[in-house]
């Protein structure tokens, strides 16, 4: 069988000396009392930011588009203690005590309410006022610094895109003038006709090349058949008419209107002499080549001056097209932004979207700490748990030493 335990000896001990209990419990109570009484009491302050975000998005110009986030917000208690803010409060609270950021980051905390887009800003300090001054101050500070980084829609910003919008109105200006100076000097059309009229003169000496050809060949054709021909030194109507026709060619070189004749077999046309017709279609051979080399040289001419124009038209509407392509773009910029800084002159007069103070500290008029009761109970509780123990140690030990045996 188990041996039972019997504590009533260990209860007797404590109702014995139960004085020794409640008079140390006593003591220590109040002295505890006494001694946090002299301790300085903590007051507390809390303003309240909210952010709100505007459910409007004004945008004139689909190219300037901005980013949205879940929660732009997530970063405001710690940004609420950045050093950055936290030294312009110092500058302008000036309060005793509070002499550097070291200083009033073990005075202010900072959290987000049951609502992410509460932020609470909770200064503390021995005196109330003070309490309240920082927690306002701080506020205040804050929404400046928070709606200059997170909203970005201050003047600031506005001045920004108005610097932008005056530059692009110069640029525009410039190449808007570049563009007027080169229409007042532009030689593109000049060009064109001209390149137009030797491409036209070139067709033509071509087309005569080629006719001379024609007819030369003709011509040496016609030679040969008389050269050959054994029956007497007179020819016939049919050769007059040839040589005829070859002369008139000769001489006519691109005239396309029809010439009509009408002839008898008593007609002589050029001559009816062989030697002399030979020798007449001898000198209209050298006609036509010295025609020939003349049209070449034509056509050399013609060339040259159509690659040079050529180019020089492609170097003019070059320079155009860069010139139009420049006071474009301009032109575009300038629409862009001047439509930008008009969205932001809005977005900037709006003051319902952004972060605001809603709720300032209010100076507390009940501390915070210390807690005297609470600590002196704590106190008084720990003290007996201690006589507690300290008197079932001496009686465990006297019984001990008084029998051993036990």
């Amino acid at each position: 069988m188990e041996e039972e335990i019997d504590l009533r000896p260990y209860v007797e001990a404590l109702i014995k000396r139960w004085y020794w209990i409640v008079g140390t419990a006593v003591l220590v109570g109040i002295i505890t009392y006494y001694l946090v009484s002299l301790i300085n009491p903590t007051y507390e302050a809390t303003a309240l930011i909210v952010t709100a975000n505007s459910t409007d998005v004004i945008q004139f110009d689909p190219r300037f588009s901005e980013k949205t986030e879940q929660n732009p917000f997530r970063a405001l208690p710690q940004f609420a203690q950045s050093d950055v803010v936290l030294q312009d409060v110092v500058t302008q609270l000036n309060a005793e005590g509070v002499e550097s950021v070291f200083d009033l980051k073990s005075k202010l905390s900072a959290q987000t309410g049951d609502d992410s887009s509460l932020l609470e800003l909770t200064a503390v300090s021995q005196n109330p006022q003070e309490a309240a001054d920082l927690a306002n101050v701080w506020a205040i500070v804050f929404e400046g610094w928070a709606n200059k980084i997170y909203s970005g829609r201050g003047e600031e910003h506005v001045a920004f895109f108005e610097t932008q919008l005056e530059q692009a109105t110069h640029e525009m200006d410039a190449s808007e003038e570049a563009l007027i100076q080169f229409q007042s000097l532009n030689t593109t059309q000049i060009l064109s006709n001209t390149l137009q009229s030797y491409t036209f003169a070139h067709a033509n000496h071509l087309a005569s090349q080629q006719q001379l050809d024609t007819l030369t060949q003709n011509a040496l054709l016609l030679r040969n058949q008389l050269a050959t021909q054994s029956e007497g030194n007179l020819i016939g109507l049919a050769d007059q008419l040839t040589a005829f026709s070859l002369q008139l060619q000769a001489f006519n070189i691109g005239f396309v209107m029809p010439l009509q004749l009408q002839l008898d077999s008593t007609m002589v046309l050029t001559s009816n002499n062989r030697a002399e017709q030979l020798a007449r279609l001898d000198a209209l051979i050298t006609t036509l080549n010295t025609q020939r080399e003349m049209e070449g040289a034509n056509l050399v001419e013609a060339e040259t001056q159509i690659l040079m124009l050529q180019q020089e038209l492609e170097e003019a509407n070059s320079t155009y097209t860069r010139l139009l392509r420049s006071h474009q773009l301009a032109e575009e910029a300038y629409t862009a932004l001047a439509r930008k800084v008009q969205e932001e002159r809005i977005a900037a007069a709006d003051t319902q979207s952004g972060i605001h103070l809603v709720s300032r500290a209010s100076v507390p008029k009940n501390p915070i700490g210390p807690q005297r009761k609470l600590i002196t109970a704590v106190a008084v509780l720990a003290v007996s748990s201690l006589a507690m123990f300290v008197i079932l140690a001496h009686f465990i030990w006297h019984n001990t030493k008084q029998n051993p045996t036990n």
